[in-house]
């Protein structure tokens, strides 16, 4: 279940040294959930993949499990000791402070600021937003024993057993299936379309692979986990530029009146995903010269030999364009 507010607005703190992640609020849980073992639960926490537009095209759930309910705790704590499939990196660059990023696609699931702490930043957050005190001293660390740990995954292991056996199809009666399992709607199969053109990329985006079934399933619950949350109250931006960072770079749609340009820019991407991956080291004049000289940012890193995902290659092909702009000016 996603946060609803005031939860919302709780920060979620990074913690490479904490083994479990917590929250204060109960209404982080869905209802009913969580009732055999009180405070246990999980949560499908509604991230941004670029630090300044809030369309849905930006939006990525980051699935958490085994949260502990600890209601005198002062925040949530995301930690990345028990977040698999994720790595993080940290850095200072004027606007954000780190990324969160899929391990099997590389992209960018998530950002972090840091005000007080470090803190991942929700959908529809703004950078600068937090719910500690800015004048304050904190130190934390959760931990949760192995003892109860075990416990806990005993119950659980008990549970999906019972599950399975009261399921078992009797009379050649097929096994229920549950609402992921289902086919894409017309209507979710429009929003994949509009915000990130189908589900195959859709699924890239979130390290899924549409040749597996159990990565469709997945694909499909976080999708209707998003669409759900389009129906509340974040904004809506749906004229913004579209984007979706990987390691150290993204891939970057602008919207824009010259249909010529927005035409040439979509079927650089349909030859060549990556063509526009690294756009966001150069500025618009650099770009424009990238344009009128290679075709795109990728034919240009790619002809000296340097690595649209290696951001020291990166900065490298800007120096070398601003110098080629420089000589030009001559």
């Amino acid at each position: 279940m996603t946060p609803p507010k005031p939860a919302y607005d709780i920060d979620w703190i990074w913690s490479n040294t904490s083994n479990v992640h917590v929250t204060n609020h109960r209404d982080c849980f869905a209802p009913g959930n969580g009732s055999e073992v009180v405070g246990i639960d999980d949560v499908d926490l509604p991230t941004k993949s670029h630090p300044t537009r809030n369309s849905a095209a930006y939006r990525r759930i980051i699935p958490l499990k085994n949260i502990l309910h600890v209601p005198s705790f002062f925040c949530n704590v995301f930690a990345t000791s028990v977040l698999e499939g994720y790595s993080i990196e940290l850095y200072h660059d004027g606007l954000i402070a780190g990324h969160i990023f899929s391990k099997p696609s590389g992209a960018c699931v998530a950002l972090i600021d840091f005000s007080v702490l470090y803190r991942v930043r929700l959908y529809s957050q703004s950078a600068k937003q937090t719910s500690l005190e800015k004048d304050s001293l904190y130190y934390f660390n959760a931990r949760w024993s192995p003892d109860e740990r075990a416990k806990w995954q005993a119950h659980q292991q008990r549970e999906s057993i019972d599950q399975l056996e009261g399921l078992q199809p009797a009379n050649n009666q097929q096994r229920p299936k549950t609402n992921d399992d289902l086919p894409l709607s017309k209507a979710e199969k429009k929003w994949l379309k509009d915000n990130y053109n189908g589900e195959f990329h859709f699924l890239q985006t979130h390290g899924l692979s549409i040749y597996k079934d159990e990565d469709r399933v997945e694909g499909r619950r976080i999708l209707r986990a998003m669409m759900e949350d389009d129906s509340d109250d974040a904004p809506d931006h749906s004229g913004d530029e579209r984007a979706v960072f990987t390691r150290g770079v993204h891939n970057t749609e602008v919207d824009s009146d010259e249909q010529g340009s927005q035409g040439s820019f979509e079927r650089d991407l349909e030859e060549n995903p990556a063509s526009h991956a690294a756009d966001y080291h150069f500025s618009g004049e650099q770009l424009e010269w990238v344009k009128h000289s290679y075709g795109h940012s990728l034919n240009f890193l790619m002809s000296y030999g340097l690595k649209f995902y290696d951001d020291e290659d990166c900065e490298e092909g800007v120096a070398i364009v601003q110098a080629f702009m420089s000589d030009d000016e001559e």
